[in-house]
């Protein structure tokens, strides 16, 4: 796959420069890469960038630099769970990323000519919720609402004839249970972000999607891949594989060497590279299980054992 280009440089330029930018103002990065490494790394592509484990956005305060945070986004989770932060510098460099990822997979100026409508129970009553507030900024920039307690009114405003598509944001056992079939207008979307949270068996994605298929008739189905953790978003296209934007990478590491790197098209663990976390850590090594392929798409095949159950990124396979 040719290099993106952004203003002049390709993502690799980016990325390693915002290593070398983060080793010198991230003192949690930087003590982490000094304790595996012994120093500083040689950092020349992006094979040698080391990746922090997520698990450090539960224990740590992440931040590049010093910076008053404007806004605050925490993990879903159960009681007695120790859930993820990220501080935010800016709220407005947040809505910027969500709506280029979200354009650059469903076709430009998509955010505003979709309503978005929403059923997330689980996420609605978290307040610092990431989903919440990308899918609250999409509602104020076009339309829609939240329907998770009003599925009358869900059915009522997909089916009205206003002439603008319809963007559904689900929870998957939400979408999983909905209990009635509607026949969609053309052009619907529906959304599944994840997280089943014990609240049906454990099922595929494509069980999951083939279910929502016979639920709402003639809508595409797609995915979500976001976490707290990152600022970008990927969504599934076609195939049941993730297309990442712009700013994201994603690399497969070694199942049982965390410090290698995985062949392309092999199971792996997924390492994330998000240009947009630059107030944070832009190299995270995540705990989901997956594989990368030579365009870039990856798919998610489940979770590493003894790790949390995410809510909002994938089911198990």
């Amino acid at each position: 796959m040719s290099s993106i280009r952004m203003g002049g440089f390709s993502f690799d330029d980016l990325a390693i420069h915002l290593f070398h930018l983060q080793y010198a103002f991230n003192p949690v990065y930087r003590q982490y890469v000094d304790l595996i490494y012994g120093k500083k790394p040689v950092v020349n592509h992006l094979t040698d960038i080391p990746f922090l484990p997520i698990q450090f956005f539960k224990s740590h305060r992440i931040e590049t630099g010093n910076f008053a945070a404007t806004l605050h986004f925490e993990s879903s989770g159960t009681s007695g769970q120790i859930r993820s932060h990220h501080w935010i510098r800016d709220p407005a460099w947040y809505y910027f990323i969500a709506r280029a990822c979200f354009d650059h997979a469903f076709s430009p100026d998509s955010v505003t000519g979709f309503s978005h409508l929403a059923v997330l129970p689980n996420y609605a009553q978290n307040k610092a919720s990431s989903l919440i507030y990308m899918v609250d900024h999409f509602i104020s920039e076009s339309s829609g609402g939240y329907f998770h307690l009003n599925p009358t009114g869900l059915k009522e405003n997909l089916i009205a004839s206003d002439f603008q598509k319809k963007a559904i944001w689900g929870v998957s056992f939400a979408l999983h249970q909905w209990p009635e079939v509607i026949h969609c207008p053309p052009g619907t979307l529906v959304i599944e972000t994840g997280g089943m949270k014990g609240k049906s068996k454990e099922i595929t994605r494509q069980e999951l999607h083939a279910g929502l298929k016979q639920r709402f008739v003639h809508a595409r189905i797609a995915s979500e891949y976001g976490m707290t953790e990152l600022l970008s978003q990927a969504y599934t296209i076609r195939d049941g594989l993730f297309k990442p934007g712009h700013t994201f990478k994603v690399l497969p590491r070694k199942i049982n060497d965390p410090l290698s790197l995985e062949e392309n098209n092999r199971q792996g663990v997924l390492n994330l590279i998000d240009l947009a976390n630059i107030d944070s850590c832009a190299f995270i090594a995540s705990e989901d299980l997956g594989r990368v392929y030579a365009d870039g798409q990856f798919e998610v095949l489940g979770r590493l054992d003894h790790s949390d159950i995410r809510g909002c990124n994938l089911l198990i396979s």
